[in-house]
């Protein structure tokens, strides 16, 4: 009762929760057409809340608009010309992600030495990813979720310059690991560390079936883990406790992992 008492003293934290369920509401909606009866319903509800009543409205406009600019932008990619595209991240499948513009594009490159920072010059065949049949993996939306507008093969390419990324220092220690670490061993770190869960499916099912699979994706134990290593080397380092420093340092590797909802 007394932890109730102190959640209705606490009306931001509240309040937050107003958000969230909206969020949820509009992105589901926007997956499903149907549940704009239930957001419309909540909106109602809402209206006792001004300021939450009209971020919501905001959330939902701009992620149509959003949407309706990534369908806009696709039409308008064509093969037969060329783009000038900046790289910002190298995946270890053969892939990198760029932007060209304003689109977020994941380039589906083989045999590629693409690194952050490349500006190149492409040609592209923007690849369909719509699902190929009821209850199949919806890959379009899995883009989407990232950020990215859609995915493409490319035709063609050359490297015109290369520019700072912040990327570039994840690049250079993945390949680091990656030369000198055995493959499993990649594999786990690459896991543990930036979140690419690419180990082997039989053993995956080893570590849920021990309760124990939650080690090999980033959460919220990691991050705590990590805040504490980094406020044991303070403190040894300067006698005292600096939490700007500590979180600078944990955003900037959350950012770099792709801010995952868990971290």
């Amino acid at each position: 009762m007394r932890l109730l008492k102190l959640l209705k003293e606490k009306q931001l934290s509240n309040n937050c929760h107003f958000i969230l369920i909206s969020l949820i509401l509009v992105m589901i909606s926007i997956k499903y057409p149907i549940f704009f009866i239930l957001f419309g319903i909540y909106l109602i509800f809402l209206l006792r809340h001004k300021y939450i009543f009209i971020f919501s409205l905001f959330i939902l406009l701009i992620l149509i608009l959003r949407i309706a600019s990534i369908k806009i932008n696709k039409s308008l990619f064509t093969e037969k010309e060329s783009y000038n595209a900046y790289c910002i991240d190298v995946k270890d499948d053969n892939s990198y992600i760029v932007y060209i513009g304003s689109n977020k594009l994941l380039i589906y490159d083989y045999n590629h030495n693409v690194k952050p920072g490349d500006i190149i010059n492409i040609s592209l065949n923007i690849n369909d990813n719509q699902k190929s049949y009821l209850n199949d993996f919806d890959y379009e939306s899995y883009l989407l979720s990232n950020g990215i507008s859609f995915s493409a093969n490319v035709i063609k390419k050359e490297i015109k310059n290369n520019t700072f990324s912040i990327y570039s220092p994840k690049y250079y220690y993945k390949n680091y690991l990656k030369n000198n670490l055995s493959e499993t061993s990649y594999d786990y770190v690459n896991s543990i560390v930036f979140g690419n869960n690419k180990l082997d499916n039989e053993l995956k099912e080893s570590y849920s079936f021990l309760g124990i699979s939650h080690i090999l994706a980033i959460s919220g134990f990691h991050i705590i883990l990590l805040f504490n290593l980094i406020s044991f080397i303070f403190m040894k380092l300067f006698h005292s406790y600096r939490s700007g420093p500590i979180f600078t340092i944990l955003f900037i590797y959350i950012f770099l992992i792709g801010f995952p909802a868990s971290a």
